[in-house]
């Protein structure tokens, strides 16, 4: 188990990552976690769940005379990479300070109209 201590430190993290996406007025659909397993990677699942599933989904619920957007954000570059090859524009960099650690933080969108 973790020590309360890290936990309340991951969850000001996740606090201060979703300044950027907390910012955008009307209705937008968040991508809090998209996780796949290392010995997965590289076999595009995470790509096949955000355009096979997720977006569908989006597209089908989404109210039709409505600008919307799909968010989300990162702290690694490999992620950076990802959202922005599937499609996602980065709209927000910052910095997030964890003691003595900086932490690089990217925030995505995509219009869903």
């Amino acid at each position: 188990m973790a020590p309360i201590s890290k936990i309340f430190s991951l969850l000001q993290l996740l606090s201060t990552g979703h300044k950027a996406v907390n910012s955008f007025a009307g209705k937008t659909w968040m991508l809090e976690s998209l996780a796949v397993d290392s010995s997965q990677r590289g076999k595009n699942y995470g790509s096949k769940m955000i355009n096979d599933c997720l977006l569908p989904y989006i597209k089908e619920n989404k109210p039709q005379k409505r600008t919307e957007y799909f968010i989300t954000f990162t702290n690694t570059e490999r992620n950076r990479r990802f959202y922005s090859k599937n499609g996602f524009f980065e709209f927000d960099s910052s910095v997030i300070k964890d003691g003595n650690q900086n932490i690089g933080n990217w925030s995505f969108k995509m219009d869903i109209n």
